[in-house]
Formats: C-alpha cells, sequence, structure tokens
C-alpha cells in the first residue's frame, strides 16, 4: 500500500516504509466531507481537507454532532504511519477543541485496502487515549496502483542493449569488409585479430588471477608458469 493521496492537493501523505517500491499510482481520495452516524453521535469527518459543511469551525477536519452540542476534534493533519507489513496506514488529524490536561482532542484514521469507495467507521475513543477517536476505512483508496512486477528489469533492459549492439557491431562490420575491403573468411569479422587473441587473453586472465588467489593463501608460482603446493 505505502500511501495514502488526496485528491487536488500537491502532496501525499507517504509513510516510511518501502515507499520506493511501490509501483503505480493509487486512486486519489476525494476531497469530500463524510457523514456517518455512531453511538457517539454524527461524525463528519474530510481527511483530505476541513469540512465544506459543518457545525464546528470553519477549520475542522472532524466533527462529532451530539445534537445538543458539538464538538471539533480535528482543525489540521497531524502524521501518518504504517505498520510493519506496510499493510495499515494511519492518518492522525489533530488540533481540535480542548479536551483534559491540556490536550486537543484527535482522530485516528486507520486505512486498510478494500474494493470500492468504502465508508468511515467510528470506532470510539481510544481505550488508551481518551482523546483520540478512531475511525476505521476500508478503501480503494488505500490500494497501491498496478504492479510493475511483469514489466522489463533495468538488467534485462541492459541485456537487450548489449546483445543488439553486439550484433550490429559485428554484421556492420563484417559487411564493411566484405564490400569494401574485400577480406573473406574469420577475417570478415571486425578486428578479427582482436577476437582470435581473445581466449587467450581469457586464459592468461585466468592463470594470473589463480596465482594471485593461491599467493594470498601461501602458494606460490614457479618462472615456467606451473603452480606448486
Amino acid at each position: 500500500m505505502g500511501r495514502i493521496t488526496c485528491e487536488h492537493l500537491p502532496h501525499p501523505w507517504i509513510t516510511p516504509r518501502r515507499e520506493s517500491l511501490r509501483a503505480g499510482t493509487p486512486a486519489r481520495l476525494p476531497a469530500v466531507d463524510w457523514t456517518v452516524t455512531s453511538a457517539d453521535g454524527d461524525l463528519s469527518i474530510n481527511p483530505c481537507a476541513p469540512l465544506k459543511q459543518s457545525v464546528c469551525d470553519s477549520s475542522s477536519y472532524a466533527c462529532l454532532n451530539q445534537g445538543s452540542y458539538f464538538t471539533n476534534y480535528a482543525s489540521q493533519y497531524g502524521s501518518s504511519k504504517s505498520n510493519p507489513e506496510d499493510t495499515i496506514v494511519t492518518i492522525n488529524l489533530n488540533q481540535g477543541d480542548y479536551c483534559m490536561l491540556n490536550n486537543p482532542y484527535n482522530v485516528d484514521v486507520i486505512f486498510t485496502c478494500g474494493s470500492g469507495e468504502g465508508t468511515p467507521v467510528p470506532v470510539g475513543h481510544s481505550d488508551s487515549d481518551p482523546c483520540k477517536y478512531v475511525v476505521t476505512w476500508s478503501t480503494k483508496y488505500a490500494c497501491a496502483g498496478k504492479s510493475s512486477s511483469g514489466g522489463i528489469s533495468g538488467g534485462g533492459v541492459f541485456l537487450i542493449i548489449f546483445f543488439v549492439t553486439l550484433i550490429l557491431y559485428f554484421s556492420i562490420g563484417a559487411f564493411y569488409n566484405y564490400k569494401f575491403r574485400g577480406l573473406q573468411g574469420i577475417e570478415i569479422l571486425p578486428n578479427s585479430e582482436f577476437w582470435m587473441s581473445l581466449p587467450s587473453y581469457i586464459k592468461d586472465g585466468c592463470r594470473f588471477t589463480y596465482q594471485k588467489i593461491m599467493g594470498l593463501f601461501g602458494g606460490s608460482s614457479s618462472s615456467g608458469g606451473h603452480e606448486s603446493f
């Protein structure tokens, strides 16, 4: 999952885990008011922007209307985080009305990937923090975009370019040597002397590397190039 992105806003709420591994663009959460009824009253919430219609303050992101009175639970976006498996994104909206002990009300919106828009589900006040109101939301807006796992990796692209370049090199070089230099046989290859000597170069390189490695482990080599142990 990795992120929740609001519609019409330039910045995503990026969670700290594995964002660089996520591919595609997730659906954008529309900046609209959502109103749901809970045991505590009617909760209006907009995780992306201040509520457009609310009995609370004009800066309110979350407002709980309990009929005879109402409470502003959040006036700004606070932070975001994900669980270790990166399957849940929690958005905290804070700076609501005064709660207790000089602590303002705040709201945790817990997003999980689901089908369709879904609906915010009020859970109620947190057992560990009476000033925190918890809302869960299973929605497509918390799902990552199309995966790129079926595409060609960077290594695959490199190999394709390498072999295409190699084929063009030999084809064009052989054509030039045959057409304009009148060469035939093995000499038709571009830089044929180098390619004919390449196996010998590889053999010498392997022998040199072997001798160096054996020297590190206490072995030695004779002047004739034969290893002794």
